[in-house]
């Protein structure tokens, strides 16, 4: 299975985090928490995308999904996006082993996004890998 993962704060993400955590992801997801007080550029890109828009950061295309669990926002449209991507990325890298159809439920892709060392759910924005 997957290791832990970080949990990025817009306040302090730059550019090159993006393309390095991505790139060392296993499945090409990356967990942001959002600092209500203070809009940062993941901020302002994301309330002017869709969460299925595809965009380029330096030459990588990237979807921006905001789920925004710690704000009072609801994006239930985007976290159901968010659970379905993951779901495809975890079920394409072998690790839905009785072939469910339905990410919620798929024991084993749940007790993976719902562990503590997994920041799926305190994340505001997850970014996907496009590419």
């Amino acid at each position: 299975m997957m290791e832990s993962r970080k949990l990025y704060n817009t306040k302090t993400l730059t550019v090159e985090d993006v393309i390095n955590e991505l790139d060392k992801a296993p499945d090409h997801l990356m967990f942001v928490k959002s600092t209500p007080e203070n809009k940062y550029w993941l901020d302002l890109l994301a309330s002017k995308i869709d969460c299925n828009e595809i965009i380029a950061i330096k030459h990588k295309p990237i979807q921006i999904v905001k789920v925004m669990y710690n704000q009072k926002e609801i994006a239930t449209n985007e976290r159901n996006y968010a659970v379905n991507i993951a779901f495809s990325i975890f079920t394409k890298n072998g690790y839905n082993k009785h072939h469910a159809k339905d990410p919620f439920k798929c024991k084993d892709f749940c007790n993976y996004y719902l562990r503590q060392d997994i920041p799926f759910m305190e994340s505001d924005y997850i970014i996907v890998d496009a590419s």
